[in-house]
Protein backbone atom coordinates (compact mmCIF):
# COMPACT_ATOMS: atom_id res chain seq x y z
CA UNK A 1 0.00 0.00 0.00
CA UNK A 2 1.30 3.31 -0.83
CA UNK A 3 2.48 5.58 2.04
CA UNK A 4 0.73 8.44 3.41
CA UNK A 5 2.58 11.32 1.91
CA UNK A 6 3.60 14.57 4.03
CA UNK A 7 4.55 17.83 3.92
CA UNK A 8 6.59 19.47 7.19
CA UNK A 9 6.12 23.20 7.45
CA UNK A 10 8.41 24.68 9.86
CA UNK A 11 10.06 28.03 9.23
CA UNK A 12 13.34 27.33 11.42
CA UNK A 13 15.45 24.79 9.18
CA UNK A 14 17.19 23.32 11.72
CA UNK A 15 13.88 21.95 12.97
CA UNK A 16 12.98 20.88 9.12
CA UNK A 17 16.51 18.74 8.87
CA UNK A 18 15.74 16.83 12.71
CA UNK A 19 12.17 15.65 11.47
CA UNK A 20 13.53 14.63 8.19
CA UNK A 21 16.05 12.57 10.32
CA UNK A 22 13.33 10.54 12.23
CA UNK A 23 13.45 7.19 11.66
CA UNK A 24 9.57 7.19 12.17
CA UNK A 25 9.80 7.97 7.95
CA UNK A 26 11.34 4.51 7.52
CA UNK A 27 8.92 2.42 10.09
CA UNK A 28 5.63 3.69 9.48
CA UNK A 29 3.13 4.36 6.45
CA UNK A 30 4.28 7.60 6.28
CA UNK A 31 6.81 9.28 3.84
CA UNK A 32 8.34 13.12 4.19
CA UNK A 33 7.62 14.15 0.98
CA UNK A 34 8.43 18.15 1.21
CA UNK A 35 9.32 20.84 4.10
CA UNK A 36 8.12 23.94 3.27
CA UNK A 37 10.13 26.71 4.97
CA UNK A 38 6.70 29.10 4.94
CA UNK A 39 3.28 29.36 4.48
CA UNK A 40 3.30 30.47 1.25
CA UNK A 41 6.17 28.23 -0.16
CA UNK A 42 3.62 25.34 1.43
CA UNK A 43 0.73 26.34 -0.97
CA UNK A 44 2.96 26.28 -3.65
CA UNK A 45 3.41 22.60 -3.21
CA UNK A 46 0.01 21.91 -2.48
CA UNK A 47 -0.45 23.55 -5.93
CA UNK A 48 1.45 21.00 -7.68
CA UNK A 49 0.55 17.49 -5.88
CA UNK A 50 -1.51 16.14 -3.29
CA UNK A 51 -0.36 15.51 0.18
CA UNK A 52 -2.48 13.56 2.47
CA UNK A 53 -0.25 15.45 5.61
CA UNK A 54 0.23 18.57 6.51
CA UNK A 55 2.42 19.12 9.73
CA UNK A 56 2.74 22.71 10.19
CA UNK A 57 4.31 25.44 13.16
CA UNK A 58 2.04 28.03 14.42
CA UNK A 59 4.47 31.36 14.49
CA UNK A 60 6.29 32.05 11.37
CA UNK A 61 6.25 35.18 9.52
CA UNK A 62 4.14 36.21 6.84
CA UNK A 63 1.18 34.24 6.72
CA UNK A 64 1.21 32.42 9.75
CA UNK A 65 0.11 28.74 10.64
CA UNK A 66 -3.59 29.43 11.60
CA UNK A 67 -4.23 30.76 8.25
CA UNK A 68 -2.36 27.80 6.33
CA UNK A 69 -4.90 25.75 7.96
CA UNK A 70 -7.86 27.85 7.10
CA UNK A 71 -6.77 28.07 3.28
CA UNK A 72 -5.85 24.25 3.13
CA UNK A 73 -9.52 23.51 4.78
CA UNK A 74 -11.40 25.42 2.29
CA UNK A 75 -9.08 24.61 -1.02
CA UNK A 76 -7.84 20.65 -0.31
CA UNK A 77 -10.43 19.17 2.05
CA UNK A 78 -8.84 15.48 1.74
CA UNK A 79 -5.43 17.26 3.77
CA UNK A 80 -5.33 16.21 7.15
CA UNK A 81 -3.91 18.98 9.26
CA UNK A 82 -1.85 18.74 12.46
CA UNK A 83 -0.36 21.56 14.43
CA UNK A 84 3.51 21.48 15.92
CA UNK A 85 3.88 23.98 18.48
CA UNK A 86 5.49 24.90 22.44
CA UNK A 87 3.07 24.83 24.87
CA UNK A 88 3.61 28.65 25.20
CA UNK A 89 1.27 28.75 22.42
CA UNK A 90 -1.29 26.52 23.50
CA UNK A 91 -3.72 28.60 22.58
CA UNK A 92 -2.83 29.17 19.24
CA UNK A 93 -2.98 25.47 19.28
CA UNK A 94 -6.49 25.48 20.05
CA UNK A 95 -7.55 28.10 17.70
CA UNK A 96 -5.98 25.96 14.86
CA UNK A 97 -7.78 22.43 16.28
CA UNK A 98 -11.16 24.96 16.37
CA UNK A 99 -10.21 25.85 12.30
CA UNK A 100 -10.47 21.49 11.56
CA UNK A 101 -6.61 20.64 13.08
CA UNK A 102 -6.74 16.84 13.59
CA UNK A 103 -3.80 17.25 16.41
CA UNK A 104 -1.23 19.16 17.90
CA UNK A 105 2.61 17.56 18.69
CA UNK A 106 4.14 19.68 21.24
CA UNK A 107 7.90 21.13 20.77
CA UNK A 108 10.53 20.40 20.92
CA UNK A 109 9.58 17.35 18.31
CA UNK A 110 10.81 13.72 18.50
CA UNK A 111 10.63 10.95 17.25
CA UNK A 112 9.00 9.51 20.01
CA UNK A 113 6.44 12.69 19.90
CA UNK A 114 6.08 12.65 16.02
CA UNK A 115 5.46 8.58 16.25
CA UNK A 116 2.47 8.92 18.62
CA UNK A 117 0.88 12.01 16.37
CA UNK A 118 1.10 9.92 13.05
CA UNK A 119 -0.97 6.91 15.15
CA UNK A 120 -3.69 9.06 15.31
CA UNK A 121 -4.03 10.48 12.32
CA UNK A 122 -3.40 7.03 10.56
CA UNK A 123 -6.65 6.22 11.95
CA UNK A 124 -8.49 9.94 10.44
CA UNK A 125 -6.46 8.67 7.04
CA UNK A 126 -7.38 4.88 6.87
CA UNK A 127 -10.72 5.52 7.50
CA UNK A 128 -10.72 8.14 4.50
CA UNK A 129 -8.99 6.25 2.22
CA UNK A 130 -11.76 3.04 2.71
CA UNK A 131 -14.50 5.99 2.00
CA UNK A 132 -13.06 6.98 -0.73
CA UNK A 133 -11.11 5.61 -4.02
CA UNK A 134 -7.51 6.50 -4.69
CA UNK A 135 -6.12 8.41 -7.38
CA UNK A 136 -5.09 5.53 -9.38
CA UNK A 137 -8.51 3.83 -8.25
CA UNK A 138 -10.31 7.07 -9.59
CA UNK A 139 -8.91 7.23 -12.93
CA UNK A 140 -9.71 3.73 -13.79
CA UNK A 141 -13.48 4.73 -13.52
CA UNK A 142 -12.39 6.74 -17.20
CA UNK A 143 -11.51 4.73 -20.23
CA UNK A 144 -7.83 4.98 -20.48
CA UNK A 145 -8.65 5.29 -24.46
CA UNK A 146 -10.01 9.09 -23.40
CA UNK A 147 -7.38 10.02 -21.10
CA UNK A 148 -4.57 9.08 -24.52
CA UNK A 149 -6.98 11.25 -26.55
CA UNK A 150 -7.14 14.05 -24.66
CA UNK A 151 -2.92 13.63 -23.88
CA UNK A 152 -2.27 13.33 -27.65
CA UNK A 153 -4.36 16.36 -28.45
CA UNK A 154 -2.47 18.68 -25.57
CA UNK A 155 0.94 17.37 -27.13
CA UNK A 156 0.56 18.18 -30.30
CA UNK A 157 -0.63 21.75 -29.33
CA UNK A 158 -4.07 21.10 -30.56
CA UNK A 159 -6.86 22.51 -28.78
CA UNK A 160 -9.20 20.16 -26.51
CA UNK A 161 -12.57 19.81 -27.87
CA UNK A 162 -15.09 20.04 -25.17
CA UNK A 163 -17.01 17.17 -26.34
CA UNK A 164 -13.67 15.44 -25.24
CA UNK A 165 -13.68 16.92 -21.87
CA UNK A 166 -18.07 16.28 -21.66
CA UNK A 167 -17.15 12.34 -21.76
CA UNK A 168 -14.99 12.75 -19.05
CA UNK A 169 -17.59 14.08 -17.16
CA UNK A 170 -20.31 11.91 -18.71
CA UNK A 171 -18.04 8.21 -17.72
CA UNK A 172 -17.49 9.56 -14.34
CA UNK A 173 -21.20 10.91 -13.41
CA UNK A 174 -22.23 7.10 -14.85
CA UNK A 175 -20.50 5.56 -12.40
CA UNK A 176 -20.90 8.12 -9.63
CA UNK A 177 -24.52 9.53 -10.33
CA UNK A 178 -25.00 10.68 -6.92
CA UNK A 179 -21.50 11.66 -5.95
CA UNK A 180 -20.04 14.95 -7.56
CA UNK A 181 -17.00 14.85 -4.69
CA UNK A 182 -15.59 11.64 -6.62
CA UNK A 183 -16.31 12.79 -9.79
CA UNK A 184 -14.09 16.07 -9.16
CA UNK A 185 -11.53 14.12 -7.41
CA UNK A 186 -11.46 11.64 -11.01
CA UNK A 187 -11.20 15.02 -12.77
CA UNK A 188 -8.11 16.24 -10.42
CA UNK A 189 -6.84 13.09 -11.26
CA UNK A 190 -6.87 13.02 -14.57
CA UNK A 191 -5.41 16.52 -14.88
CA UNK A 192 -2.75 15.63 -12.32
CA UNK A 193 -1.67 12.68 -14.38
CA UNK A 194 -1.68 14.34 -17.91
CA UNK A 195 0.62 17.13 -15.94
CA UNK A 196 2.93 14.31 -15.45
CA UNK A 197 2.56 12.57 -18.55
CA UNK A 198 3.42 16.07 -20.36
CA UNK A 199 6.00 16.96 -17.92
CA UNK A 200 8.25 13.59 -18.89
CA UNK A 201 7.76 13.96 -22.51
CA UNK A 202 8.95 17.82 -22.50
CA UNK A 203 10.33 18.50 -19.38
CA UNK A 204 10.72 22.00 -20.08
CA UNK A 205 6.92 22.37 -19.48
CA UNK A 206 7.68 22.78 -15.44
CA UNK A 207 8.59 26.44 -16.52
CA UNK A 208 5.67 26.70 -19.12
CA UNK A 209 4.59 29.62 -17.09
CA UNK A 210 7.77 31.48 -16.72
CA UNK A 211 7.68 34.44 -19.42
CA UNK A 212 11.46 34.78 -19.84
CA UNK A 213 12.02 30.34 -21.14
CA UNK A 214 12.83 31.03 -24.35
CA UNK A 215 12.44 26.64 -24.62
CA UNK A 216 8.75 27.25 -24.06
CA UNK A 217 7.15 29.06 -27.40
CA UNK A 218 4.35 31.74 -25.96
CA UNK A 219 1.94 29.49 -28.16
CA UNK A 220 3.02 26.42 -26.54
CA UNK A 221 2.38 27.65 -22.89
CA UNK A 222 -0.57 29.01 -23.73
CA UNK A 223 -1.97 26.12 -25.41
CA UNK A 224 -1.18 24.01 -22.55
CA UNK A 225 -2.28 26.63 -19.71
CA UNK A 226 -5.68 26.69 -21.69
CA UNK A 227 -6.41 22.93 -22.14
CA UNK A 228 -5.32 22.19 -18.44
CA UNK A 229 -8.06 25.42 -17.97
CA UNK A 230 -10.68 23.63 -19.60
CA UNK A 231 -9.99 20.99 -17.77
CA UNK A 232 -9.66 22.68 -14.02
CA UNK A 233 -13.32 24.15 -14.93
CA UNK A 234 -14.65 21.11 -15.39
CA UNK A 235 -13.38 20.03 -12.02
CA UNK A 236 -14.41 22.93 -10.36
CA UNK A 237 -17.98 22.59 -12.02
CA UNK A 238 -18.46 19.14 -10.18
CA UNK A 239 -16.78 20.79 -6.63
CA UNK A 240 -19.42 23.47 -6.44
CA UNK A 241 -22.10 20.73 -6.90
CA UNK A 242 -20.38 18.82 -3.68
CA UNK A 243 -20.28 22.44 -2.27
CA UNK A 244 -24.47 23.02 -2.70
CA UNK A 245 -24.80 19.42 -1.30
CA UNK A 246 -22.07 20.31 1.99
CA UNK A 247 -24.90 23.66 2.27
CA UNK A 248 -27.87 21.42 1.76
CA UNK A 249 -26.06 19.04 5.18
CA UNK A 250 -25.50 22.18 6.85
CA UNK A 251 -29.04 23.87 6.55
CA UNK A 252 -30.76 20.24 7.61
CA UNK A 253 -28.22 19.92 10.66
CA UNK A 254 -29.21 23.61 11.69
CA UNK A 255 -32.80 23.14 11.34
CA UNK A 256 -32.46 20.09 13.88
CA UNK A 257 -30.56 22.47 16.10
CA UNK A 258 -32.37 25.71 15.80
CA UNK A 259 -33.77 25.42 19.97
CA UNK A 260 -29.64 25.22 20.82
CA UNK A 261 -27.87 28.26 21.21
CA UNK A 262 -24.69 26.66 20.12
CA UNK A 263 -26.54 25.23 16.59
CA UNK A 264 -23.36 26.84 14.64
CA UNK A 265 -21.09 24.55 17.08
CA UNK A 266 -23.23 21.16 16.61
CA UNK A 267 -23.69 21.33 13.29
CA UNK A 268 -19.31 21.78 12.84
CA UNK A 269 -19.33 18.64 14.59
CA UNK A 270 -21.67 17.02 12.82
CA UNK A 271 -20.53 17.96 9.37
CA UNK A 272 -16.54 17.61 10.59
CA UNK A 273 -16.43 21.48 9.10
CA UNK A 274 -14.87 24.74 11.00
CA UNK A 275 -17.15 27.16 12.15
CA UNK A 276 -15.28 29.52 9.78
CA UNK A 277 -15.55 27.51 6.78
CA UNK A 278 -19.25 27.41 7.41
CA UNK A 279 -19.54 30.84 7.79
CA UNK A 280 -17.67 31.65 4.68
CA UNK A 281 -19.85 28.85 2.67
CA UNK A 282 -22.63 30.68 3.41
CA UNK A 283 -21.20 34.13 2.06
CA UNK A 284 -20.48 32.49 -1.29
CA UNK A 285 -23.31 30.74 -1.79
CA UNK A 286 -25.94 32.88 -0.73
CA UNK A 287 -25.30 35.70 -0.32
CA UNK A 288 -25.84 36.60 3.21
CA UNK A 289 -24.43 36.06 6.48
CA UNK A 290 -24.47 32.97 8.50
CA UNK A 291 -25.95 34.69 11.35
CA UNK A 292 -28.40 36.81 9.42
CA UNK A 293 -29.75 32.88 8.13
CA UNK A 294 -29.73 32.13 11.75
CA UNK A 295 -31.90 34.73 12.37
CA UNK A 296 -34.33 34.58 9.61
CA UNK A 297 -35.12 31.09 10.33
CA UNK A 298 -35.69 31.42 13.65
CA UNK A 299 -37.79 33.86 13.31
CA UNK A 300 -39.78 31.75 10.69
CA UNK A 301 -39.81 29.09 13.05
CA UNK A 302 -41.15 31.78 15.62
CA UNK A 303 -44.03 32.91 13.21
CA UNK A 304 -44.70 29.48 12.69
CA UNK A 305 -45.23 28.76 16.30
CA UNK A 306 -47.01 31.73 17.17
CA UNK A 307 -49.34 31.15 14.51
CA UNK A 308 -50.47 26.96 14.80
CA UNK A 309 -49.07 26.45 18.48
CA UNK A 310 -50.62 27.75 22.30
CA UNK A 311 -46.84 27.94 23.70
CA UNK A 312 -46.38 30.97 25.69
CA UNK A 313 -44.04 33.69 24.44
CA UNK A 314 -41.28 32.93 26.64
CA UNK A 315 -41.59 28.68 25.62
CA UNK A 316 -41.18 30.22 21.89
CA UNK A 317 -37.96 32.33 22.67
CA UNK A 318 -36.30 28.97 24.40
CA UNK A 319 -37.92 26.64 21.13
CA UNK A 320 -35.75 28.97 18.74
CA UNK A 321 -32.67 29.40 20.90
CA UNK A 322 -32.99 32.37 22.61
CA UNK A 323 -32.48 32.38 26.37
CA UNK A 324 -34.06 35.52 27.11
CA UNK A 325 -37.54 37.07 25.90
CA UNK A 326 -36.81 40.45 25.96
CA UNK A 327 -33.93 39.76 23.02
CA UNK A 328 -36.54 37.57 21.57
CA UNK A 329 -38.84 40.18 21.16
CA UNK A 330 -36.75 42.73 20.22
CA UNK A 331 -35.09 40.73 17.35
CA UNK A 332 -38.77 39.33 16.49
CA UNK A 333 -40.11 43.18 15.95
CA UNK A 334 -37.08 43.91 13.98
CA UNK A 335 -37.72 40.99 11.70
CA UNK A 336 -41.80 41.50 11.66
CA UNK A 337 -43.09 45.20 12.45
CA UNK A 338 -44.90 43.56 15.02
CA UNK A 339 -44.22 42.15 18.99
CA UNK A 340 -44.83 38.86 19.31
CA UNK A 341 -48.30 38.82 21.38
CA UNK A 342 -49.50 41.09 18.51
CA UNK A 343 -48.41 39.33 15.60
CA UNK A 344 -50.11 36.33 16.90
CA UNK A 345 -53.79 38.13 17.52
CA UNK A 346 -53.10 39.32 13.54
CA UNK A 347 -52.84 35.90 12.57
Amino acid sequence: MQKYQVLFVDDDRAAGYIVSRFKVWEESDFTLKSIARSSTEALKLLEKEFYDLVITDIRMPGMDGLELIRVIREKYRRTVCVISSTYSDFQYAREGMRLGAADYISKPLTDRKMEEGLALVKNILDEQRSRNLTGADLLMTIDQGLENRLLEKMLKGEEIPDELLEDAAAGAEARYPKEPEKIAGILECLIQRIKEQMQKKYPWLRHFTDRENKLCPESCREDFAASLGKLSALSRRFQLSVQDNTLNRICTCLSAYIGEADALDRTAEEVELSKDYIRVLFRNKTGIGFNKYMTMMRMEYAKELLKTSNLKIYEIAEACGYSTIDYFAKKFKEYTGAAPIQYRKNH
